[in-house]
């Protein structure tokens, strides 16, 4: 409603005179019908939207629908009286004022829309993305399964879902964020991607060893891949300036607070992500597995105290107490001791 009195209230202004004040009370005199028509649409078309809308729904049970009739009803109402306030005022407007209204009502009213639609061409003719593709607009990563004319509709990937799976959602993404948002494409051109898989070392490991280890591994895993991906790469440098060469898998060595960090990278499809890496994982525990001196560390597991070389806790303390530790418990179904026991006991004590 407030979209209706806004413009009943522009089409009265510009149809006013800017003039003195007796003048303005002549037009005021003189197009006193068409006020009283306006007026008239305006508060007709505020009673229908409200009032008798609630009446003519009030026998419809579901919530949902009892609400999207008396919407419905509002929005009719509101149109009659816009065409019923223009059809009155098109005669005090001369033509090229009235279709300069109308735009730009339409292009403010249909901002959004106009958008899309702009969106929907610029795909058309850009092609930054395409049915099938997999790509992330905003924070929306997704394989897309169909372009229409105001929005993308994409399968979603990600999410509280690991290593880029769908979640089984369908996202509908407005095409006029082609225009605000930054598109990435995740398979057009070139369908693979490099993925990192960390491995942390234990103290005294052999670092060299373990580096080659995973350099043999992943050369092997990937042997049939890199001559594929070499293929693509070659179709899309013509409409891409990639500068990739070396797509052989590699092993990079850093140093963490909690010891030798081996960090693997390789070449994968885009979809077998995960996969890759949980058979890459795999193989690396079996390797590892034969190997005495390759050990591998598990940050933030709950380690034991360590302590002094070649000592041992004394008795009734542990390593990381200085408490003394409590007797331990009797035997299942022995008698508990007596007092004349207990006495004993001191008696012996006081001798020594």
């Amino acid at each position: 409603m407030t979209d209706l009195f806004a413009s009943a209230i522009l089409l009265a202004a510009d149809a006013a005179p800017s003039a003195t004040p007796t003048e303005a009370l002549n037009w005021f005199e003189k197009n006193r019908e068409p006020l009283i028509i306006t007026a008239v649409a305006v508060v007709l078309a505020f009673y229908i939207s409200t009032l008798l809308a609630r009446k003519l729904t009030r026998q419809i049970a579901d919530d949902v629908a009892r609400y999207k009739a008396a919407r419905t009803i509002g929005y009719l109402a509101q149109f009659l009286a816009l065409a019923v306030i223009g059809a009155t005022w098109a005669k005090e407007l001369n033509v090229t004022l009235w279709i300069g209204l109308a735009a730009a009502g339409v292009t403010l009213a249909l901002q959004t829309v106009i958008l899309g639609f702009a969106g929907w061409v610029q795909i058309t003719l850009r092609r930054p993305y395409d049915i099938g593709d997999r790509i992330q607009i905003g924070k929306v990563v997704g394989d897309v399964l169909d372009i229409r004319l105001f929005h993308t509709c994409v399968l979603e990937v990600g999410n509280w879902v690991a290593a880029d799976q769908s979640t089984g959602r369908l996202a509908f993404i407005p095409n006029s964020f082609i225009f605000t948002e930054s598109v990435f494409n995740y398979t057009q051109g070139f369908s693979y991607i490099w993925n990192e898989l960390p491995i942390h070392l234990a103290p005294g490991s052999d670092w060299r060893l373990a580096r080659q280890l995973l350099q043999d591994l992943a050369t092997r895993e990937t042997h049939d891949l890199v001559p594929k991906a070499h293929e693509e790469i070659s179709r899309a440098k013509s409409l891409y300036p990639i500068l990739y060469e070396h797509l052989t898998p590699t092993v990079y060595l850093s140093l963490e607070p909690t010891g030798v960090l081996l960090t693997l990278r390789y070449l994968t499809s885009v979809r077998a992500r995960r996969q890759t890496a949980a058979a890459l994982t795999e193989r690396i525990l079996d390797v590892f597995a034969r190997e005495p001196t390759v050990k591998m560390a598990f940050p933030g597991a709950i380690q034991p105290a360590p302590t002094a070389v070649g000592s041992s806790p004394a008795p009734g303390l542990t390593p990381t107490s200085g408490a003394a530790a409590p007797p331990p418990p009797p035997p299942i179904g022995a008698p508990s001791p007596t007092a004349a026991d207990r006495d004993k006991k001191e008696g012996a004590g006081d001798e020594s």
